[in-house]
């Protein structure tokens, strides 16, 4: 799931079916960024910084029955030509159905 997490109107319902059709060893892959349509994402989206919005989902994943998920992050370099700009994070959150990770 591509930039969508941050719109979910009900992200258990849909965690929920994802978990129903994945087989035993499949994986439930979530990736954002800070950027979004804020007036289209939910206030528990635009009221929530970075690490809470991670463990927003993790908790997410966790209740609807995915093992411990992994968070990778990734930080974009600062533009050397306009040092103003912030640097670009991205954020990906991994769980598997089972405890085994291949």
């Amino acid at each position: 799931m591509v930039a969508a997490w941050q719109y979910l109107q009900y992200p258990e319902k849909i965690t929920e079916e994802i978990a129903r059709i994945l087989t035993d060893e499949g994986k439930f892959i979530i990736s954002f960024s800070n950027r979004a349509f804020w007036h289209k994402a939910p206030n528990i989206w635009t009221y929530s910084n970075e690490d809470e919005r991670i463990d927003y989902v993790k908790k997410i994943l966790t209740s609807n029955g995915f093992c411990k998920p992994r968070v990778l992050r990734k930080f974009t370099q600062k533009n050397s030509l306009l040092p103003f700009l912030n640097c670009d994070p991205f954020y990906c959150v991994i769980a598997n159905k089972n405890n085994i990770f291949k």
